[in-house]
């Protein structure tokens, strides 16, 4: 699997990435940890990257998640990821989003490319009906993403998800298929 957008190309997280994403988030752990789950010390190496790409290319062959990782068209560096996870068929047609970039491509505009290529290929070319995302109500990056890709703010969950050792409140979005 192969998305492009203007500055970027999304593919499938894979075993040969183990290393690359174990570097992405090594580099970046102090610009994601506050918004993301406490993980065991080794959660982050290569090793146990590589064990979960196996498992994502399992589960996006049977329909259960898309895991993307993000490079500029220029370069080897994983400079985000895309994820879509609890994929639900049947009447739901759904998924989870999640995503995250680098520190030093904040600002730039990719996200919104890298977000609006995994999102229009789910509701368009996968057939889902809904998205949802969530994010912590002080994230306001986030959240204005959110807004300009056409996610719609549903509500807010109490203590929703434990980030960082904390139960976290959170605000939740949906955006449907066209």
């Amino acid at each position: 699997m192969r998305l492009e957008t203007d500055r970027t190309v999304l593919s499938l997280l894979h075993e040969r990435d183990a290393q690359a994403i174990a570097d992405y988030y090594r580099t970046n752990a102090a610009h994601l940890d506050p918004w993301e789950p406490a993980r065991p010390a080794d959660f982050h190496g290569p090793r146990s990257w590589k064990a979960r790409a196996r498992k994502a290319q399992l589960d996006a062959r049977e329909g259960r998640s898309l895991r993307l990782v993000a490079r500029l068209k220029t370069g080897d560096e994983i400079i985000g990821v895309c994820n879509f996870t609890n994929v639900q068929r049947g009447p739901a047609q759904s998924a989870y989003l999640g995503y995250s970039i680098a520190a030093a491509y904040e600002g730039k505009g990719l996200m919104s490319e890298i977000v609006e290529a995994g999102c229009t290929y789910m509701l368009r070319e996968a057939g889902l009906h809904r998205i949802q995302a969530d994010c912590i109500p002080k994230n306001r990056q986030s959240a204005k993403l959110l807004e300009r890709l056409g996610f719609r703010y549903i509500g807010r969950a109490e203590k929703y998800l434990q980030i960082n050792g904390v139960w976290a409140d959170h605000d939740l979005w949906e955006r449907l298929a066209p």
